[in-house]
């Protein structure tokens, strides 16, 4: 179990939730990306893709419009994000302008746009770093919406390279 004193916080969001993370195995630079909701007072969770994707698919049941444009920031983020040789990351992209675009989805699901952005930023960093193809989050992310739920949550859920 990781706690939070070894943790780095990365990012605060308006709604309170936090963005950490802790030192991963993988190689050098890796990590893992946690959130604490605003309360919380352990250790953060780390959400893995499949929490992400499920998120994105209740806030596209509510908006399918938003949820579409929201898809298509992050697959622009996928041709952005660079590898890193440092730690704790940082956030590079994400402005907090760019969420407002999307108040509307903050109500549904567990993370705000904001949370999302941020968290999924540092997602692709870290796929980015240590598998450098980034094929994972770029077949999640094209898949999402396109294919059916079952084949993307398949997918979100895949577990090694």
């Amino acid at each position: 179990m990781t706690k939070k004193a070894d943790c780095s916080l990365i990012y605060t969001c308006k709604d309170g939730m936090t963005i950490h993370t802790a030192k991963g195995v993988l190689s050098k630079w890796d990590y893992r990306v946690g959130f604490l909701k605003e309360g919380m007072k352990r250790t953060p969770r780390f959400a893995k893709h499949s929490h992400i994707i499920i998120d994105l698919y209740t806030k596209y049941f509510h908006n399918k419009k938003l949820t579409m444009e929201l898809k298509g920031y992050f697959i622009k983020l996928l041709d952005n994000v660079q590898s890193i040789d440092y730690y704790p990351p940082k956030i590079i992209f994400f402005r907090k302008e760019y969420a407002n675009k999307f108040k509307e989805l903050d109500q549904i699901g567990i993370f705000s746009v904001e949370a999302l952005m941020v968290y999924v930023e540092l997602l692709m960093i870290q796929e980015k770093t240590n598998y450098p193809p980034m094929t994972f989050n770029r077949k999640l992310f094209n898949d999402f919406l396109i294919k059916d739920i079952y084949s993307v949550i398949n997918t979100a859920t895949h577990v090694g390279k």
